[in-house]
């Protein structure tokens, strides 16, 4: 009776091993998989903050252009009329 009650302590105590051993695996798996969901969320953060200041950088540029376009239009316009007008 005493071999059969060893028997099961070991059997059981190998099975709690067991299941220890693979919640560790899971757990672990579970890690690596949280800092890759991590790293894949900062990483997509990064390029959506350079999207966003490239587009806010191109809209800065068209605007300048169009501003200094209208400007000198205006320099034009105005030099225009200041000139003598020769026919």
């Amino acid at each position: 009776k005493e071999k059969s009650q060893n028997r099961l302590k070991t059997v059981t105590l190998a099975q709690e091993k067991k299941v220890a051993n693979e919640s560790n695996v899971q757990f672990c798996w579970y890690e690596i998989f949280r800092q890759y969901n991590k790293d894949e969320l900062a990483t997509s953060a990064v390029h959506s903050t350079l999207q966003r200041d490239r587009q806010e950088s191109l809209v800065r540029e068209k605007v300048t252009r169009r501003l200094e376009s209208i400007d000198d239009d205006r320099t034009y316009k105005r030099h225009r009329s200041q000139s003598p007008n020769i026919e």
